[in-house]
């Protein structure tokens, strides 16, 4: 005979969904969700080469992009990136309390990842916008929504 206590917990496991996968298409949309970006400072780096100031991707930068990308090539090979107008919802569940400027810090790396995959042809296609916080939960992770402008 099984305890109340058993049952209850069978109960509960029978009642949560699914767990989001990587990569999916709900509602003629594309969901993606992944780890939370590095913030620009950590996703591009300057060092000084012969005199002059040189410009790129760090180490912070290459491995979300390498993440990012691995997404598509595990998921979505053939998926043609978006070439028009496209709407963005992003939820963040941050990795700590810390206060952060989302819209600054983050969004860029994200957005520059993205393109680099081929998500979509470049982030100027970007029509429409909307990002929020959602939670606080470590490490942090990005959901993130995206079709073509209605």
């Amino acid at each position: 005979m099984k305890s109340a206590t058993t049952k209850g917990v069978i109960e509960l496991l029978d009642e949560i969904p699914e767990p989001l996968q990587p990569v999916t298409w709900r509602d003629d949309a594309l969901v993606l969700q992944f780890s939370y970006p590095p913030t620009i400072n950590h996703y591009y780096v300057e060092w000084c080469q012969q005199g002059k100031v040189r410009k790129g991707i760090g180490k912070g930068g290459t491995n979300f992009r390498a993440e990012i990308y691995r997404l598509k090539l595990e998921y979505h090979q053939r998926l043609k990136a978006f070439t028009r107008d496209i709407q963005v919802e992003v939820q963040f569940t941050m990795p700590d309390r810390r206060k952060r400027d989302i819209h600054d810090n983050i969004v860029k790396p994200m957005c520059d990842a993205l393109s680099y995959a081929r998500f979509w042809e470049d982030d100027h296609i970007i029509a429409d916008f909307r990002c929020a916080r959602v939670g606080v939960e470590a490490p942090g992770k990005t959901l993130i929504r995206i079709q073509e402008k209605l």
